[in-house]
């Protein structure tokens, strides 16, 4: 994004990545760059107009516009798998084994604790 954009956005769209080219208009008219012109960027979800971080356990691996019903979550790890930590832009990224799994094959198997 052109940094003289950038410097117009509020603090909360300033992590968005904006469609461009912008109408010229947009620009003279309000500091304000309407939602429905920005996108939410990989391992971030749009919530009451501000871009978080996917929390641990999900992602988003790519670009999703604000005004687009998809932007407001991000997608779950496959059961048994979490994330390292938030904010992970792919499944890939999936590589934790949680507790009481153990890996057979290609999947993700609980087991039980025993008594």
């Amino acid at each position: 994004m052109r940094a003289d954009v950038q410097a117009q956005l509020p603090a909360h769209l300033n992590q968005a990545a904006v469609v461009w080219p912008l109408p010229t208009f947009l620009l003279t008219i309000s500091p304000h760059i309407p939602s429905c012109l920005t996108e939410v960027p990989p391992g971030k979800f749009w919530e009451l107009n501000v871009v978080r971080d996917c929390p641990v356990g999900l992602y988003r691996s790519d670009f999703v516009r604000t005004d687009s019903q998809a932007a407001i979550s991000c997608l779950s790890c496959p059961k048994g798998w979490t994330t390292s930590s938030k904010g992970k832009g792919a499944k890939s990224d999936c590589n934790k084994l949680m507790p009481g799994y153990m890996v057979a094959g290609a999947y993700a198997l609980h087991v039980p604790l025993s008594s």
